[in-house]
Parts: structure tokens; sequence; C-alpha cells
């Protein structure tokens, strides 16, 4: 007959069990909240790359001309965090047409108190001859 007394008032959780677990769970979504925007931006980026391929497959075009409508494609999509010095653009041999894009970059996001989030990205597209 104790024992079940005791059963029946020792179930559930306890506020210390609950407050950990609303931590943990706060922790995540400030995690998930922190990041969102950085990968829509990255999706965005790849989105620009994937045109600027199509766009290079289609007609071949000079550094300075790739360059030009590359910028004007990252400040249409609002990006932010691309400079002129993160994009590398390959030559292929004597010719002067662009062969292959490169952006690498990375992004710093606070996170809590002092602690940093730092995501690096590398999106690459290469032209088929």
């Amino acid at each position: 007959m104790l024992r079940d007394k005791q059963r029946r008032d020792q179930t559930g959780r306890g506020l210390i069990s609950w407050l950990v677990t609303l931590t943990i769970i706060s922790f995540i979504f400030i995690f998930i909240i922190r990041l969102f925007p950085i990968y829509e931006e990255y999706y965005s980026v790849q989105t620009v790359v994937d045109s600027m391929k199509v766009e290079m497959q289609a007609q071949p075009l000079t550094k300075q001309q790739v360059m030009v409508l590359l910028m004007k494609r990252i400040e249409n999509s609002d990006i932010q965090h691309i400079k002129k010095e993160n994009i590398l653009l390959l030559t292929s041999g004597n010719h002067a047409k662009v062969t292959q894009l490169n952006i690498q970059y990375q992004v710093e996001t606070p996170f809590i108190f002092n602690i940093h989030l730092l995501t690096k990205f590398d999106v690459s597209a290469v032209v088929d001859e």
C-alpha cells in the first residue's frame, strides 16, 4: 500500500527537468533562427551561379562581362556577404571566355553572448566547352 502511494506521488516530471528541456529547446530554436538567413542567402547565391552558368554556355563571355552581370544579379538578389574579392573567374587556354566561376565566402553571425557562428561557403560552376 505504501509503495503504491509513493509511485503515484512521484509520477511526472519535476521542475528542474522541465527547465532543462526548455533550455535545450530554446538553444536549438535560437540556433535555427540565426542560421536560416545565412542559408537562405546561400541558396540565392547558388541560383545566381546556376543562371550565370546557363548564360555562359549560351554565349562566350569575357571576365569583365561576367563580373558585370554577376554583380548586377548579386545586387538584385539582395546578397550582402559577397564582394568582388570573393569571386574567382578562370579562362581556358588562349581563349578570353570564362570557363569556370567560383565564389568562396564566409559569414559570421552572433549566436549568444560572445559566441559567434562562422559558416563558409564555396559555390562553383564549370562551363562545358
